[in-house]
């Protein structure tokens, strides 16, 4: 229509026969037993991917820690000096802890741990 024309514009008359189909909300259950068997379907297809990957990811786990508890029982130089390392600094912080005046008052329980490290 051109402007300030009395023509009315034309069009469609009824608008129910566009929306005659309603779309699907989102957490609504679907009234279509196809779309309910391929969502049940990709479900359990899932679950099983998942399970799957699971037991793979816990086989690789029991090889892994079946490799470390070899390793340590071989009793490498490795680990003998990583827990010679960890042991002294254990205790230069205990010895720290106890040289602190104020660890007596303010953390009595820190206080006697730190005592007990060092023994």
């Amino acid at each position: 229509p051109v402007v300030g024309s009395k023509r009315p514009i034309k069009g469609p008359r009824s608008f129910t026969a566009m929306a005659s189909t309603q779309p699907q909300m989102y957490g609504q259950p679907s009234s279509d037993p196809a779309a309910e068997l391929q969502r049940q379907m990709a479900t359990a297809a899932a679950q099983q991917a998942a399970q799957q990957g699971a037991q793979a990811a816990s086989q690789k786990a029991k090889h892994g820690f079946y490799e470390i508890k070899a390793y340590i029982q071989e009793n490498p130089g490795s680990v003998k000096v990583m827990c010679f390392l960890v042991g002294l600094t254990l205790l230069v912080f205990s010895i720290l802890g106890v040289i602190n005046p104020f660890a007596v008052f303010g953390k009595p329980k820190d206080f006697l741990a730190n005592v007990y490290n060092i023994i």
